[in-house]
């Protein structure tokens, strides 16, 4: 892959169910480690990550976490629905902390690059009771945040322009410095980051 040509050591969690198996396979090590009959990965997991990140402290790293933690088993009524959602954001932020608190431990944090976001919006019984299953924009716009070391901001920015998940690819070896895929219909964010220009030509 790009990434393992350019040094790094690439490392994937597919503690998620929701991407095909051969995306994996250019990666260097998986682990895909679930609870079974629960999308309870995240404390299962986290063991293993830090020791990783001990481990490999002192290389260019890359980590993919595939998390399915926010697909709780469905609830009777929208507000057990909601309940559920917030117990499982809560959780995930948790982990997350926990795993950040090692990064800067360990000396990381400063050119940490960190990208989260998610397959699709909840609609959280909004209008349906289906979430992958409709255009609605509670279900096609997604979360999609994006940490750029050394980027100085007095507060977090948000970008108005509409940004695709097909952009993250393009946008992270942009980061790195690498050229993407020659086959992808992303563009790279960092103008619109940067503030170069206010909307991306596509």
């Amino acid at each position: 892959s790009q990434l393992e040509q350019a040094g790094y050591v690439t490392y994937a969690f597919g503690g998620g169910g929701s991407l095909d198996p051969d995306f994996f396979s250019d990666f260097q090590t998986v682990v895909n480690a679930k609870i079974p009959g629960s999308p309870d990965d995240l404390e299962l997991n986290r063991p293993r990550l830090q020791e990783w990140l001990k481990n490999h402290s002192d290389e260019a790293l890359f980590l993919l976490y595939n998390s399915s933690a926010l697909d709780r088993p469905p609830a009777a009524t929208r507000d057990g629905i909601i309940s559920r959602y917030d117990e499982a954001l809560g959780q995930t932020d948790n982990w997350f902390g926990q795993v950040w608190e090692q990064v800067e431990n360990l000396g990381l944090a400063d050119s940490a690059i960190v990208i989260i976001t998610g397959l699709c919006g909840k609609n959280l019984a909004d209008r349906s009771a289906g979430v992958q299953q409709n255009l609605y924009q509670e279900s096609i716009r997604v979360p999609l945040l994006i940490r750029v070391p050394g980027l100085k901001l007095t507060a977090p920015m948000r970008i108005s322009a509409p940004v695709s998940l097909t952009d993250v690819c393009p946008t992270l070896m942009d980061m790195i410095k690498r050229p993407s895929a020659a086959r992808t219909d992303g563009i790279s964010l960092l103008p619109l980051i940067h503030r170069r220009a206010p909307s991306l030509d596509r």
